[in-house]
This record gives C-alpha cells, structure tokens and sequence, in this order.
C-alpha cells in the first residue's frame, strides 16, 4: 500500500470515527454544547449536565474523574478503529480542556475555580507539545504521550478528598441551588 493510500485511508478511519453513532468519539465531537454552559465536556458520554456554582469541590472532582474515564475510552475506540495517534491525541487534549472548564464552572466553590484559571489555566495545542517536546519526546512517542496523559489527572487531588480513581462513588444528585 503506498504513503498516499494509507494516508486516505487513515483520513477515511478517521471520519468515520467521527460519525458513528454510539461511539464515545462520535458522541464527544458530534454533540453540540448546550447553550448558556460554554463547555463541551456535557458531551463526553456519562457526564450530566449540572448547572453552573451548584457542586462542592469534591463532587466536582468526583464528575471529573468519571469524564476521565469516557476520555480513556474515547481514546481506546479511536485506537481500536485505527485512528492516527496525533488526531487522538489532539480529540483527547481538547476533551481534557473542555472537562476542566467544565468542572471549574460547576465548582460552588468560586475562589478555588477562579484561582485554578490563575494557577493552572488550561493549555495551549502548542504548549501542551512544547512540554512533551522538552521531556525529549517527538513524533508519535509525543502524541501518545500527550493522547495517555488526557486521561490521567493528579492523585495528590484525588487523596486531599479521599478519592481512589479505581472506586469512584456515583456520579452527585443534581442541584438547583449552590452547594453548602
């Protein structure tokens, strides 16, 4: 098969895995995000809909790590169906993304959701492979890197509220008023 052969198949995979329905890959990329939320992570599979201020910061962190989850699957399927790794690792970096923007609009708590935009604000496409770059990694070693890490978060978080990733509790009830 030459380059130009695989490279329109490869393209080809890569459409269709954008369109198939129930895949977590199709559902991500094809679900419009609800208006007034701004976020496009109520569109990974499994993630309600909670409205904005109405979480406290554990079970913000808790509908955080079960979008982590749908991200890590998004990430098989599109591995399973031949997706180029820098197309995956690219979905996966902006599933990330729009999780954590997500989760910090959701937040009760608005100090620590608007110091976490200060301190740890969400990165760029060219930062993201800046920094892999920096750890020596390039070409598809980068992008399989950057493609693992959109699903992997920070366990010193997860310890501060005694959360084990592997355990999860259920996802919170859904509130109309804030948190307490």
């Amino acid at each position: 098969m030459t380059a130009r052969c695989r490279a329109a198949v490869a393209a080809l995979l890569t459409a269709c895995a954008l369109l198939v329905p129930g895949t977590a890959l199709a559902d991500t990329t094809a679900t419009a995000p609800t208006p007034g939320i701004g976020s496009s992570a109520i569109g990974i599979p499994g993630v309600p809909v909670y409205l904005p201020g109405t979480l406290g910061s554990r079970d913000a962190r808790i509908v955080y790590l079960h979008a982590e989850r749908e991200i890590a699957r998004a990430n098989e399927i599109q591995k399973q169906l031949g997706v180029p790794v820098e197309a995956r690792a690219r979905v996966g970096f902006e599933m990330r993304n729009a999780l954590r923007a997500y989760t910090r609009r959701i937040m009760a708590d608005r100090a620590t959701a608007l110091g976490l935009d200060r301190t740890d604000p969400n990165m760029t496409w060219e930062q993201i492979t800046g920094r892999y770059r920096a750890r020596g990694l390039d070409g598809p070693a980068l992008f399989e890197a950057i493609a693992e890490s959109a699903s992997k978060s920070r366990r010193d978080i997860d310890r501060q509220f005694d959360l084990d990733p592997a355990n999860l509790p259920p996802l919170p009830a859904m509130r109309l008023t804030p948190a307490a």
